[in-house]
C-alpha cells in the first residue's frame, strides 16, 4: 500500500515537472515574440510605447 502511494507520488512529481518545463518554454517563446522597436529605434518588450503627449511631458519635466 505504501509503495503504491510512493509510486503514485513519483508519477505526479514527474508530471508536474513536465508541465513546469512546458510552461517555461511557452513563456520564453511568448517573450521572444513580444519584442518591439519604438520611435527612437530602441527595443522594448513590456507593452506599448507611450503616447507622444506623455513622452513630451516626461522630457519637459526632465529638463
Amino acid at each position: 500500500m505504501i509503495e503504491k502511494t510512493i509510486n503514485q507520488l513519483g508519477v505526479v512529481i514527474k508530471e508536474c515537472k513536465q508541465v513546469e518545463t512546458q510552461a517555461e518554454e511557452n513563456e520564453k517563446e511568448q517573450h521572444d515574440t513580444q519584442l518591439r522597436i519604438n520611435q527612437q529605434h530602441s527595443i522594448y518588450d513590456n507593452g506599448s510605447p507611450l503616447p507622444n503627449i506623455y513622452r513630451k511631458r516626461i522630457l519637459d519635466l526632465h529638463h
